[in-house]
């Protein structure tokens, strides 16, 4: 994953950086290095593509996103968590 990551950050592919954070279950990191690229990334994916891989670190993205952007409709994250549990 790390070689991947390198490449990634070569390319400026920051999107795909922060993905692989995410499914490494390096949550801050991810967050911290959008943060520092000024990558704006659509949450709702990240914790969906998450769910799959890393449900923690979907968890921890969705309480940061909520933290961060208080006035959201959390429903929509919510939604995400309830449809992933279904057989």
């Amino acid at each position: 994953m790390n070689m991947a990551q390198d490449i990634y950050k070569k390319v400026n592919a920051h999107a795909k950086v922060v993905q692989c954070l995410i499914e490494a279950g390096n949550t801050a990191a991810a967050m911290q290095y959008q943060a520092q690229t000024g990558t704006t990334v659509d949450h709702l994916s990240m914790i969906k593509s998450a769910l799959a891989t890393n449900p923690e670190s979907a968890l921890n993205i969705a309480k940061n996103f909520c933290k961060q952007n208080p006035n959201i409709p959390v429903h929509n994250i919510a939604e995400l968590f309830l449809n992933f549990n279904r057989p």
